[in-house]
């Protein structure tokens, strides 16, 4: 084996089985792991409370004929929940699916960053970083919500969006690479399909292809201009048609919605601005992380080159400080996700040093664009995380692109610095370390999560596993909810359309939640309570939530006040109040009774 460009490479002279075996392992090692994690947290995904619930009704509803954007509230492209109601169509309508959609674009995305990963890094870094994805982002449950996964994500569009974007960025790097004209072709069409996804997907996307349109020959450059305008006219087409049906609605009300002042608290939250001191503070340990493990790897590097060192004692050596590099954030600082932190300092700084490259050594320009692309692509995919750059919330789908640098970073440029074989190996050493120690640690609290969800919660809809404590809340309120005829037009405050499907009970109106965010333009405090007199609820399930991700906001209290009030003045509760979520009917109706 010899290394060059930070790769080991196999030799020419290998037999058959030796260049079998070398090319089909990670394929193996990523089947495995992805088949680990499915089987581990198979009904563990998603949230009876919140956002699951809508990703399950809207492609349900939009099959029994109602429309998106106007009966129907949605925030992102249509391209998520009419491929989902094609789904259900095609297999029927159950949680698992969707649940099955999710993990096939999760090992697809796997699979995506791994060919990207063996254009720049060995299989052995590509691997790690396709395992980095599975653990951290795709099959995680790092947070107590378990929406942040690739599998019922907290929406399809963003995990579709993200791996459009990943397929894009695949085949622009491979037309940068190899020149062939249909792998441009078809980056533009996965960036299309991007943008009728989500923004958050389609800007990397977008800025990537911007980014190789500036850099690339003005030959190429004359050839990919009509087709992207091609592309652009099939998505502006697709936005035209919603817009001529539902008009201005379509903007205000769902497509820029999330931008309404109700949601300005979540999204500071979202960048990490709530607490900029402390995320701040926290970029600086990972800054200080990385760069003590870089310097340890070096060093380490340095000594295992020396000729006069027995190998035993070298492998030992190396072997020690993997420990020690991979155990610091779990067991030293608790902070398993830290290295991620540094993405945006990294990104920058690898990004002006190739920028410099390109201007300064006009003959390395091909050799540097696709490097370019992949980190203007990484750096594009987090700014809505910017202060906060970890798995948690959007991370899980965000960061793939960033775990993609990392890798290139530690497995290609780093290991640069040794030409020898074991200086090379303590530098893949320390890359392995840090990218693992990650995803052990972040996978070991998703586990852990995971295993506190022990209550079944089985409908003909599909199963979902609760945590106790939300069993005993609901399970009883959903019980007594089939006692009402299936036809009973169910309302359910703040959030948790899941019921509205497992009990199979229709929703009240296009108001999957309500939340602060969700009380702006058509969708005004006034304009729901014209709604709801005019088609009232035949059945109310009510439960006090406290929202800390929207400055401890509360419904009937600091919005939503006249909804709340009516609904106290025409409603009765049929369950006991002392409980912490209740079942209301309206007073007319128990009157009637009488």
């Amino acid at each position: 084996m010899t290394v060059q460009n930070g790769i080991i490479k196999t030799p020419k002279n290998a037999n058959n089985l030796q260049l079998i075996l070398s090319r089909s392992w990670p394929i193996i090692i990523i089947l495995l792991a992805a088949t680990q994690c499915i089987y581990t947290g198979w009904g563990r995904w998603g949230d009876l409370i919140v956002d699951t619930g809508r990703e399950l009704e809207w492609p349900r509803r939009i099959l029994q004929g109602e429309s998106l954007y106007s009966d129907l509230r949605f925030n992102y492209g249509p391209f998520s929940p009419y491929f989902n109601a094609l789904l259900y169509r095609l297999f029927g309508v159950k949680l698992e699916v969707l649940a099955g959609a999710g993990a096939t674009s999760a090992l697809i995305a796997g699979f995506t960053l791994y060919a990207l990963g063996r254009r720049f890094i060995s299989r052995l870094g590509a691997t790690i970083v396709v395992l980095s994805f599975f653990y951290l982002c795709a099959f995680s449950h790092y947070l107590q919500r378990g929406i942040f996964n690739w599998v019922l994500p907290h929406t399809f569009a963003a995990t579709y969006g993200m791996l459009a974007a990943l397929l894009s960025l695949y085949f622009l790097v491979r037309h940068a690479q190899d020149g062939k004209y249909t792998d441009q072709v078809v980056a533009v069409f996965f960036v299309g399909l991007s943008a009728l996804c989500k923004v958050e997907a389609f800007f990397p996307a977008l800025v990537a292809y911007g980014v190789w349109i500036l850099a690339t020959d003005s030959i190429s450059r004359r050839r990919a201009v009509p087709v992207a305008f091609c592309f652009f006219m099939l998505v502006a087409a697709v936005y035209g048609f919603f817009s001529i049906r539902v008009g201005f609605p379509l903007w205000r009300d769902n497509l820029a919605g999330v931008a309404n002042p109700g949601s300005d608290y979540f999204i500071k939250f979202m960048m990490g601005f709530q607490d900029s001191y402390g995320n701040l503070l926290y970029l600086l340990y990972g800054i200080c992380y990385l760069a003590s493990a870089i310097v340890l790897g070096v060093g380490t590097a340095t000594i295992v080159k020396r000729d006069n060192i027995n190998p035993y004692l070298k492998s030992v050596c190396i072997m020690l400080v993997f420990i020690l590099v991979a155990a610091v954030p779990n067991f030293v600082l608790s902070e398993p996700d830290l290295l991620y932190q540094t993405t945006p300092v990294i990104s920058v700084a690898v990004l002006l040093f190739l920028f410099y490259k390109y201007i300064r050594q006009s003959a390395e320009r091909s050799k540097v664009l696709p490097d370019i692309l992949v980190w203007i692509f990484a750096l594009a995919s987090i700014p809505r995380i910017i202060f906060q750059v970890t798995p948690q919330f959007y991370g899980y789908y965000m960061l793939p692109p960033a775990i993609l640098g990392l890798g290139i970073f530690l497995y290609s440029y780093m290991p640069r610095l040794f030409k020898d074989l074991w200086g090379y190996g303590a530098m893949v050493a320390i890359g392995t370390a840090l990218l693992s120690g990650t995803m052990i640690g972040t996978y070991l609290v998703s586990l852990e999560r995971m295993a506190k969800k022990t209550v079944a919660l089985t409908s003909p809809r599909g199963e979902m596993w609760l945590t106790p404590t939300v069993a005993e809340m609901f399970i009883p309120l959903m019980e007594k909810i089939k006692t009402f005829p299936r036809d009973t037009k169910l309302l359910i405050i703040p959030e948790a359309s899941a019921i509205n499907f497992l009990v199979e009970r229709q929703g009240v109106d296009g108001m999957f939640s309500h939340l602060p965010m969700d009380y702006y333009g058509g969708f005004t405090d006034e304009a729901v309570l014209v709604r709801y007199k005019m088609s009232p609820p035949e059945l109310i399930l009510f439960y006090d939530s406290y929202m800390p991700h929207f400055g401890d906001a509360r419904y009937g209290v600091t919005y939503g006040r006249k909804v709340y009030r009516w609904i106290i003045q025409n409603y009765i509760p049929i369950t006991d109040l002392r409980e912490d979520a209740v079942l209301l009917i309206p007073k007319a109706k128990v009157a009637g009774r009488q």
